[in-house]
């Protein structure tokens, strides 16, 4: 019988490509002859710096193996070295609003002409041209008042444009118009180009409307002008936490579901799968849910979800002092970036992989511990173990089964940061001043900004034991800022100068948005 040593060299080669990387480093350790092919094989060490760098291959033809390969290593020097090949500055009136960054697009509402404006987002590493256009805007309410929120998917062509009208009988009224990003062609997908939503409650339009895509399904999230009496938790209680959500097929018009709750919040784990999380009054709760097996599904009360779950998971309780927080929910990359199925970039050598982050932030809504924030971090690999060992895990799964192992907590000093996250990398802006600036200070101070790369392996995170100044109970998995490798900013890039607003990590660029107060967005692209 023959040995697998007698193979030659081209039927070993090809049997590693089909093995995953992490087994054939494992081979490399315990044999010359595979450490050679790791080392040799220009298609094996092409597979494995995509994985290093949590990509993987592009559609064939285009650049060669060896053309991608000096490309991904090309590009990785210049993301550790943060060193961009392009920078581009866009500035936006007040009344440019919404605006979103979808990874490969950057899209605005320009306000004094009714326009929508797409930036194609270029790359040197990855091939991709800079590209800008404009489409008018479509839709009844978005016409009258422009859009509330707009997105975009290049995987499927896709525009988004959400508009919320409020004051008839007590109810909003939420417009979805579905059109082509390349030319505002309505999208033939569609069976009903404009999906109209009605909530059974008014529109608060001081916190603005929210959306995301993830593949035949919008989320769309808004704040209800208080809630129903039997709905509060104490007499004070104005439901100001509360949030109304609405999913909705965009390809067939019908409604997955739609609930109004305490700190609802949501983010897509893949095209079918979505997190949904809201608060309870013992702690906050994720849900998740096969959208595909949803169907009208209207409750004002999230707990509903218990039911139509694959599982829940239990954050810790919340301390005394507590009445509720509110908690937003964030995801990076969204699931239409993480695909070789580009309609409109078809070319481009390789793309994200399917691994993402999830960061879920909380700030409590008590006197006691007014202005605390935290911030979780969790890898899809932990959501997406759990769904494939759905119907043998528990129900509800407490804190104590799986945050310890699978949850990592940002101390309560990192409220002083404002991150982001990208597949396997946060970036995080820190002050140079103390965070206890004084009265008369510069509310937006000078700051260093950085990119850490997450580890794929979770305990080998810098962990220190959190302290009794949490918003939950003590755990063990919290991120030692100060004892991790940073990639910093070349002061040269950003001069030191003022950072304020927030800061967006995609697969070619980082964004940061400048604005000072009562300013319209003032966006610096570094693209790679």
């Amino acid at each position: 019988m023959p040995r697998f040593s007698d193979f030659p060299n081209e039927v070993i080669e090809k049997i590693l490509l089909t093995a995953d990387v992490l087994s054939v480093r494992q081979f490399a350790q315990v044999s010359k002859r595979f450490r050679a092919f790791t080392t040799d094989s220009l298609s094996l060490v092409y597979k494995c710096e995509l994985f290093d760098n949590g990509m993987v291959d592009g559609r064939p033809g285009g650049l060669d193996t060896a053309s991608r390969l000096r490309s991904l290593q090309d590009r990785r020097i210049a993301w550790k070295t943060i060193k961009p090949t392009t920078r581009k500055r866009i500035t936006l009136a007040l009344n440019d609003l919404p605006w979103s960054h979808n990874d490969t697009h950057i899209v605005w509402y320009d306000g004094s002409n009714r326009l929508i404006h797409v930036l194609q987002v270029p790359s040197f590493f990855r091939n991709i041209e800079e590209n800008s256009w404009v489409l008018d805007v479509v839709g009844e309410i978005a016409r009258e008042e422009g859009p509330d929120a707009v997105i975009a998917d290049a995987s499927q062509d896709l525009l988004v444009c959400a508009s919320i009208d409020s004051g008839h009988n007590d109810c909003s009224t939420l417009e979805v118009v579905l059109q082509r990003l390349t030319n505002g062609n309505m999208h033939p997908e569609s069976q009903n180009p404009v999906i109209r939503f009605t909530w059974p409650y008014l529109y608060n339009s001081f916190d603005p409307l929210s959306a995301c895509l993830g593949g035949d399904y919008i989320c769309a999230l808004a704040r209800p002008d208080g809630l129903p009496l039997h709905r509060r938790r104490f007499p004070e209680d104005t439901g100001y936490y509360a949030r109304m959500l609405a999913v909705l097929n965009w390809k067939t018009g019908s409604v997955c579901l739609s609930i109004v709750g305490e700190s609802v919040s949501c983010a897509f784990i893949d095209n079918h799968y979505l997190l949904i999380g809201y608060d309870d009054p013992q702690s906050y709760i994720l849900s998740v849910v096969d959208l595909r097996k949803c169907l009208g599904i209207v409750s004002d009360a999230p707990e509903i979800l218990s039911t139509y779950s694959l599982f829940q998971l239990r954050l810790p309780d919340k301390p005394t002092t507590c009445d509720s927080y509110t908690a937003e929910i964030f995801a990076a990359p969204s699931p239409m970036s993480a695909t070789s199925d580009l309609n409109i970039l078809p070319q481009v050598p390789f793309h994200t992989n399917s691994d993402r982050i999830f960061q879920i932030e909380f700030e409590a809504a008590s006197s006691h511990l007014e202005g605390s924030l935290l911030r979780l971090l969790v890898r899809s690999t932990t959501i997406h173990d759990l769904i494939g060992r759905s119907g043998q895990i528990p129900a509800l799964i407490q804190w104590d089964e799986w945050g310890p192992h699978g949850c990592v907590v940002l101390p309560h000093s990192s409220s002083r940061f404002s991150g982001a996250v990208y597949g396997g990398s946060v970036v995080f802006r820190q002050p140079l001043s103390s965070p206890s600036a004084q009265e008369g200070d510069s509310p937006n101070p000078p700051a260093n900004f950085f990119i850490f790369e997450l580890p794929v392996a979770m305990p080998h995170w810098p962990f220190v034991p959190a302290g009794d100044n949490q918003l939950f109970v003590p755990t063990t998995n919290v991120l030692d800022i100060d004892n991790i490798d940073f990639s910093e900013v070349d002061p040269s890039i950003l001069a030191r100068g003022v950072l304020p607003g927030s800061d967006y990590l995609g697969t070619d660029c980082v964004v940061i948005d400048r604005r000072g107060f009562f300013e319209g967005p003032d966006l610096e692209i570094l693209c790679f």
